[in-house]
């Protein structure tokens, strides 16, 4: 399952260039977001992966010395990134109960009712709906967000990332 989340991340990351609206988006609702994961973390079948400040600066530090060492561009265009991005949090609940993961859902739902949607993706019964918030001029996504039902699984990358490094790494 953790090589699924990080194939479905890579390909959202890649494809966000392609479908970020000119005008602003409406901000994400950051703290209603982690209060519902927090009100959901406690279900049986939820699992919840948070990484804060402290732990992703440890993170990024290893990450920084290790693309020095091995000298590879992509990892560090890549790196280039993820630099801005200052917590994640990552929901499975595959495994939840159906009451649960309707209500979970719901909430989640009615919550995201008045944030724009940079991209949707279906494919074979598969919906991913991917949130952020663009800047003015399109030269970075903040609070990036990618929901699917179908897998069970929300992806929050709080923070920004560059559309520039995203579109030059697309071009490799």
């Amino acid at each position: 399952m953790r090589c699924m989340k990080k194939i479905v991340l890579i390909l959202l990351l890649s494809l966000l260039p392609l479908a970020a609206p000119a005008q602003r988006t409406k901000a994400l609702p950051r703290q209603k977001v982690t209060t519902l994961v927090s009100d959901f973390s406690g279900e049986y079948g939820f699992e919840v992966v948070r990484v804060g400040r402290l732990g992703l600066g440890v993170v990024k530090a290893a990450m920084r010395k290790a693309i020095r060492a091995s000298g590879d561009d992509e990892a560090a265009a890549a790196f280039k990134i993820i630099s801005g991005v200052k917590s994640v949090s990552i929901v499975e609940y595959g495994d939840a109960r159906p009451q649960i993961k309707e209500r979970f859902e719901r909430r989640l739902n009615r919550m995201l009712d008045d944030v724009d949607l940079l991209m949707e993706a279906k494919d074979d019964g598969t919906n991913m709906r991917v949130f952020g918030v663009v800047d003015e001029d399109g030269g970075e996504v903040r609070d990036f967000m990618a929901f699917s039902p179908n897998d069970c699984v929300l992806i929050c990358l709080y923070g920004s990332m560059s559309m520039r490094e995203l579109a030059r790494l697309m071009k490799d």
